[in-house]
């Protein structure tokens, strides 16, 4: 799976989808490049979130640990 985390009004929210999109183009149905703060991917392992790599098509690294957390935080939370 595919995510990227883009600021919003109330903070740095995560949206995850699926390895068929690119993240350039979720990033441009959600405002633009310009809102996005990191990309990469996501594997659920077990209950265990773990965030890598980068967005080649937005030239952004994922910030593996601080994105993990953050997107645990939001599946914990009950926001996926």
């Amino acid at each position: 799976m595919k995510y990227i985390v883009v600021r919003g009004p109330g903070g740095e929210v995560p949206v995850l989808f699926g390895q068929s999109l690119e993240h350039r183009w979720v990033a441009a149905q959600l405002g633009g490049p310009r809102n996005v703060v990191s990309a990469g991917f996501v594997h659920l392992r077990g209950t265990r979130v773990e965030c890598h790599g980068h967005s080649s098509s937005l030239g952004i690294e994922a910030r593996a640990d601080e994105d993990s957390r953050l997107i645990q935080r939001h599946l914990d939370a009950g926001d996926a």
